[in-house]
């Protein structure tokens, strides 16, 4: 309360107002932002990334069993060379070995050799080569 010696004094205390400030305008200069060069170098690298994880992601994930198409590449591994045809005993040149049938080589075995091929079977899956030249 005021009383009457305060008002001749002329300490009259008035309610403070708070004054507030509209807030500044935050100007940022626009850098860093990348060229269209820099971003295509930035969506190759991760698409190459992401096909290289996926790759490891799929070798783990069929860590215990071998994939079919790695069996079909394990038998174009093989390559004849050459063919010594004799009817009581066909031989084969195949993969720099000499091979007889019946042998086994690179996990396959050799299942018949003809005059002009040697047929093979890896699996179960039987397949024809002839003589690379």
């Amino acid at each position: 309360m005021l009383s009457d010696t305060d008002l001749a004094k002329g300490e009259v205390l008035q309610p403070e107002k708070e004054v507030v400030h509209p807030p500044k305008a935050v100007v940022r200069p626009i850098k860093n932002i990348p060229s269209p060069q820099k971003k295509r170098v930035t969506f190759w690298f991760i698409l190459a990334a992401n096909v290289i994880l996926c790759g490891v992601v799929y070798y783990l994930w069929t860590a215990g069993e071998k994939p079919p198409a790695l069996e079909f590449l394990a038998a174009n591994k093989v390559t004849v060379t050459g063919i010594i045809y004799n009817v009581e005993n066909p031989s084969a040149i195949v993969s720099g070995e000499v091979v007889h049938e019946g042998d086994m080589i690179d996990g396959c075995r050799v299942v018949k050799i003809s005059e002009a091929e040697v047929e093979f079977e890896k699996n179960g899956k039987y397949f024809t080569k002839h003589v690379r030249r």
